[in-house]
């Protein structure tokens, strides 16, 4: 049942967790509004991964899918992305942290800018509520040293109450999955017809060059391939990481 006076804003990476949380909320009635972040990653294939994502939900929820809002941030934050590069080639921050593509404060950051926008649409728009979704989960040990702080069930309930104090519009995280692990993710996706082939979840991605186009597909050695899989095997969706990205798709469509 559709709920027009509740917009769950999603900062959607074109990943498997973020592609199966928007769906879930569609699901369950809310308007979407899909909100990402260019901060200098490898934002061709998270991109295209996002677009391609995004088109097959579309086509499902015309109504209440938004057109993707993209916030460029790598202009603000300038010399700080390079530093940030050079500490994390460095190994520094592995070392600090135990986790090697940890990106400082990302979680809050994202979530409190994608609260601004929800908010500045929702009191344009007359909305009564505002959602912020964050697809975060619990990490396994198989794949991950320890959780990233900012991903936890703690740093989910705090920024909820956190985000409650605002006494001019009801605001609440939604975080479904905060609780569980990825198989959860993975078994979602396939009960909601997910397009998982056409997510992104790798942090080292290998090129392929046909003629002029590039494909890519995920290393299956880094923190987010190992989980996508051994979380995957435990949903029984055996192909979870058989997938590509062409980047010529886009033009296609």
């Amino acid at each position: 049942m559709t709920n027009l006076n509740k917009l769950c804003i999603i900062s959607h990476s074109g990943g498997l967790d973020s592609t199966t949380l928007m769906a879930k909320a569609l699901a369950e009635g809310f308007i979407v509004q899909p909100i990402s972040f260019e901060y200098g990653q490898n934002h061709r294939i998270e991109m295209t991964a996002q677009f391609l994502s995004w088109c097959a939900l579309k086509e499902r929820h015309p109504d209440r899918l938004r057109e993707p809002i993209t916030l460029s941030i790598g202009d603000l934050l300038g010399n700080i992305k390079h530093q940030y590069q050079a500490i994390r080639n460095s190994k520094k921050i592995e070392e600090k942290t135990e986790l090697e593509y940890y990106t400082p404060f990302r979680n809050l950051v994202f979530s409190s800018l994608a609260a601004m926008v929800g908010e500045i649409i929702c009191l344009t728009e007359d909305i009564d509520e505002l959602w912020v979704g964050i697809g975060v989960h619990k990490h396994s040990s198989e794949s991950y040293k320890k959780d990233y702080w900012d991903i936890t069930p703690q740093f989910v309930e705090k920024l909820d109450t956190l985000f409650k104090l605002n006494d001019g519009l009801s605001v609440q995280v939604y975080a479904p999955y905060a609780d569980e692990f990825k198989e959860t993710i993975v078994r979602d996706a396939v009960d909601l017809d997910v397009p998982y082939k056409l997510t992104w979840t790798c942090y080292d991605p290998v090129l392929t060059t046909y003629g002029d186009t590039d494909s890519y597909t995920p290393c299956l050695k880094c923190e987010a391939c190992l989980e996508r899989q051994v979380q995957g095997v435990k949903a029984e969706v055996d192909d979870i990481n058989e997938y590509e990205i062409n980047l010529e798709r886009v033009n296609n469509l």
